[in-house]
């Protein structure tokens, strides 16, 4: 009973200080941003375009990659599919047998 206790003290801790980081992370942001627009609105401008730009950039990438990946995954599924096919077909591998082993007469 004492573990379960601790655990959701732990909890609460936890969530607390992280909702206290977020809180003060998105404040001093909002600072941030004031801040720079009041003291130079032009470099301001030029990093927030660089941002997005860059941002644009990722997204854009992304679903490229993310398509060709689902491509690949996709013609590795059907090479797969096709080589067991292919080898639920045959009965076994044909080899000739071993000479160690002696044939029945």
């Amino acid at each position: 009973m004492s573990r379960v206790g601790s655990d959701t003290t732990l909890m609460r801790s936890v969530i607390t200080s992280g909702l206290f980081e977020i809180v003060s992370s998105v404040l001093m942001f909002c600072a941030a941003v004031v801040l720079m627009v009041l003291i130079d609105p032009l470099l301001f401008g030029i990093t927030l375009s660089a941002v997005l730009l860059g941002a644009g950039g990722v997204l854009v990438l992304g679903r490229l990659i993310r398509r060709r990946s689902r491509d690949v995954q996709d013609a590795v599924g059907s090479m797969t599919a096709a080589v067991e096919r292919g080898l639920s077909r045959e009965s076994g591998l044909s080899r000739p047998p071993s000479p160690r082993i002696a044939r029945p007469p």
